[in-house]
This record gives C-alpha cells, structure tokens and sequence, in this order.
C-alpha cells in the first residue's frame, strides 16, 4: 500500500475515533476527557519506558532536575485545570 492509501486509512481511523469518543464520552466535560486521555497514555507507556530505558537516557537534555520541573508543571497545569 502506498504513502495515499495509508493516509486515508488513517484518516478513517482517526474519524472513527473522533466519533466514537463524541458518541459514548459526551458526559464529560472537554477537559476532563483531554486531562484524563493524557493521564491513560502516560500510565500506559510509563512503565515499559521506566523498565527499558535508563533514566539518564529518558531525559538527557535536561537532565533530572529539569525533568522534575516538568513534571512539576504539568502537576500544577493539571491541577488549575481541573481545580
């Protein structure tokens, strides 16, 4: 299959979800549902990342310090968001 065929897979696919999501997540308010969708993911990838990677590896460029202050802000992002 070409580039075009896979993007119009992925694009039916990226439909199908966006409907899906409309259709049985309507309760939730818009934030809750993009706050609670980014907490899932990480959840889900965090611990094959921690498992594998080491952790000079996971944040080089900022080394740990830097990545505990990210860390801090997206707490805090999350908190003024839901709060």
């Amino acid at each position: 299959m070409n580039g075009f065929g896979l993007s119009i897979v992925a694009a039916l696919l990226l439909g199908s979800y966006l409907v899906g999501a409309k259709h049985f997540f309507d309760h939730y308010p818009p934030t809750l549902f993009v706050g609670l969708t980014y907490a899932f993911g990480v959840m889900w990838y965090l611990p094959m990342v921690v498992l594998t990677t080491p952790v000079d590896r996971i944040v080089p460029a900022v080394g740990v310090h830097g990545g505990l202050i990210l860390l801090g802000t997206a707490a805090f992002t999350a908190l003024a968001l839901f709060s």
